[in-house]
């Protein structure tokens, strides 16, 4: 074959592609693995039975199932889905928004996907414009999603001390002062793979720098605000006229309907939904019907209050528990990243020995699957210190499984450090 660069780069070897093969190994052929590497959403029993109602509802519809299944959306997303979720937004945004500034797209790795490619890249006026990811490490799945190569220009954070064995990443913004050629900025809130949930003032100011070059701030809310709402600390969510917001359906408990979804400016709207149809005609529309009708009466709110983020909370706070009992009792060195949101333990290891993909590789032969850190650390040739020091642990999964599992790891970093 005679392959594009863009061919030969989006079907080599990427860390995205590793995570997701090595799930899927373990699931088809390892039952014994302790899965604490991915970002799928845990079973809930409450939110389990509200999607089967929902599925249930459907199926006794003739004209719903027709409408389900049976025809394309518009590129954009159902109207009357689009109309309730502008309903929606506007009480939780604290402004208004209207349907037309709403896009429905097939997940939220789409959604990004044509995000940076429409802001970045070789621009119409021959300006070479990246995406600046001001706070390393950054999720995992945006580091080959462009068509150009080199799309992002990523900065090591700022690392503050939260306490014993804890700490914090910030934003450097004396780096942001000297940058140019930037066609938008991105962050995840809840941040991807530590938690993080950067501040208001900081989100402020990012937008600041954003807006004097002309460009989006790209709020990637997968985990965060207004839904799923796996946020543990006070949090209020952040939009402005120069933002746009990026949510999903997956850690809801939904992750197989692939449905993502974009809040921008109308115009941008619009350019994402003409790129839909290119790329899609349309996008997925059972996400969108089983959702529908917990946006009225609060519904949705409710299950996410009362079932899916105290299901989350309690399995952070065990773990971070176990963390601390197994890591002290083994004599390790290490710090976590304060675990504000999502469903991860970002792990420091400062005197580690061997490298963050060698002590995966170890993990994974002792049938525990981790992330390692090296991943998240991409766009930059200055990565900074804990680029090799650092693993993602998700704790989604089988509670019990998962604790043993951090005291795998503690045994297996004690002989390494």
């Amino acid at each position: 074959m005679k392959l594009s660069r863009f061919g030969a780069r989006i079907t080599g070897q990427s860390g995205i592609s590793d995570l997701m093969n090595d799930l899927g190994d373990a699931l088809a052929n390892k039952p014994e693995m302790i899965m604490m590497g991915g970002g799928n959403p845990g079973h809930i029993p409450e939110v389990s039975d509200c999607i089967q109602q929902l599925l249930q509802n459907v199926a006794n519809d003739a004209a719903l199932t027709h409408a389900t299944v049976g025809v394309y959306d518009q590129p954009a997303g159902d109207h009357a889905f689009r109309e309730k979720l502008a309903t929606y937004l506007s009480n939780k945004l604290g402004t208004v928004i209207e349907s037309d500034q709403i896009v429905v797209t097939n997940g939220t790795q789409t959604s990004l996907f044509m995000l940076f490619n429409l802001f970045a890249g070789p621009g119409e006026d021959n300006v070479n414009r990246k995406v600046l990811l001001p706070m390393l490490p950054e999720y995992i799945g945006y580091a080959d999603t462009g068509i150009e190569s080199a799309l992002f220009h990523a900065l090591a954070p700022k690392v503050e001390s939260a306490g014993a064995h804890r700490f914090r990443y910030r934003p450097d913004f004396d780096e942001l002062s000297i940058l140019d050629d930037i066609g938008a900025v991105c962050v995840s809130r809840p941040g991807n793979p530590t938690g993080n949930i950067i501040s208001t003032p900081d989100l402020e100011q990012l937008d600041d720098y954003a807006k004097s070059w002309g460009v989006p701030l790209i709020i990637d809310g997968a985990y965060g605000l207004p839904f799923p709402n796996l946020i543990y600390r006070e949090s209020k969510v952040y939009f402005s006229e120069n933002t746009i917001l990026t949510l999903s359906l997956s850690k809801l408990g939904l992750p197989a309907v692939r449905t993502g979804i974009v809040v921008a400016p109308k115009a941008i709207a619009k350019r994402l939904a003409t790129m839909n149809a290119i790329m899609s005609l349309a996008p997925a529309s059972l996400g969108q019907t089983l959702v529908s009708p917990l946006l009225q009466d609060g519904k949705l709110d409710e299950l996410c209050d009362k079932h899916v983020r105290p299901h989350y909370l309690a399995k952070r706070n065990a773990l971070l528990a176990a963390a601390d009992k197994y890591f002290q009792v083994h004599d390790v060195d290490y710090e976590i990243h304060e675990a504000d949101g999502a469903m991860f333990l970002w792990i420091h290891f400062p005197s580690l020995r061997i490298s963050s993909q060698a002590l995966y590789e170890i993990l994974r032969e002792r049938e525990v699957l981790v992330v390692s850190g090296h991943y998240f650390f991409f766009g930059t040739n200055e990565p900074g210190p804990h680029s090799d020091r650092c693993i993602r642990v998700t704790y989604s999964q089988n509670s019990d499984k998962v604790l043993a599992g951090i005291e795998i790891i503690a045994k297996t970093v004690a002989e390494f450090a």
